[in-house]
């Protein structure tokens, strides 16, 4: 019913709902279970399509704490590991850890059942609807039952010949510059810890600051920090 609701652009009315409050903002998320009552109903206003879905990278999903929405990643496959079969809720279930990378870092990706078969090493893939989890205290990714996964053509995100090695604890690699700096220029950036958007006016000494995306009013400690720059020498511009 949802999907057909959605769909067709009604409106609908549910009752026996929970509300659930973001601790990090004034905004709550509505939960439905199964006394949950869905009626399809008539509004006097007109449907509104939903805000595009955004774009995230894999240094901001690190961030995010297990069981967070990540609502889209483009990213290369830069290892496969067999498929194994596990018992989940009384099923058996067959998973298969990726790992994949983007141009600010690496994470492993957990595919369950039909997703298996939907990637493959060194190919470049959009990916949406993913959660969070924790593995060993370490950020990872595990697919969902709304997941999408569909191939983009995009360069890799590292030259070739230059492809870090995969670490067990996902850590990004490093590079050696043998030359001399002669300065740099760092930038600190403010995100929307909701819609990961750089905030435009951000001033550290007030407590309260509200997204310019999203428009959501939340404290100024919330807000995640992201630092870029440039490392300059006689040679070359390197960016950070």
């Amino acid at each position: 019913m949802w999907s057909t609701t959605a769909k067709n652009g009604t409106a609908v009315k549910l009752t026996n709902t929970t509300n659930k409050p973001d601790p990090n903002s004034k905004s709550f998320s509505i939960h439905c279970d199964r006394n949950t009552v869905m009626e399809v109903i008539d509004v006097n206003f007109p449907h509104k399509p939903p805000i595009e879905t955004q774009l995230m990278y894999v240094e901001d999903i690190k961030l995010l704490g297990p069981k967070q929405h990540v609502t889209k990643l483009q990213a290369t496959v830069v290892k496969v590991n067999p498929p194994t079969t596990v018992n989940a809720w009384d099923t058996a279930c067959e998973i298969k850890e990726c790992f994949l990378r983007d141009k600010t870092g690496q994470i492993m990706l957990t595919l369950w059942d039909k997703l298996v078969t939907l990637v493959e090493l060194n190919n470049t893939y959009e990916f949406e609807h993913m959660q969070t989890r924790a593995f060993r205290g370490i950020p990872t990714l595990t697919s969902s039952r709304s997941t999408i996964i569909k191939p983009i053509q995009q360069s890799k995100v590292f030259l070739a010949g230059q492809e870090p090695k995969v670490t067990e604890d996902l850590d990004i690699q490093t590079t050696k510059l043998i030359s001399k700096p002669q300065g740099a220029k760092i930038q600190i950036h403010k995100l929307c810890p909701k819609c990961h958007q750089s905030q435009h006016n951000f001033n550290p000494k007030q407590q309260l600051h509200r997204c310019t995306t999203c428009k959501v009013l939340r404290q100024g400690k919330n807000y995640l920090t992201k630092c870029s720059g440039i490392i300059e020498s006689g040679l070359f511009s390197y960016n950070i």
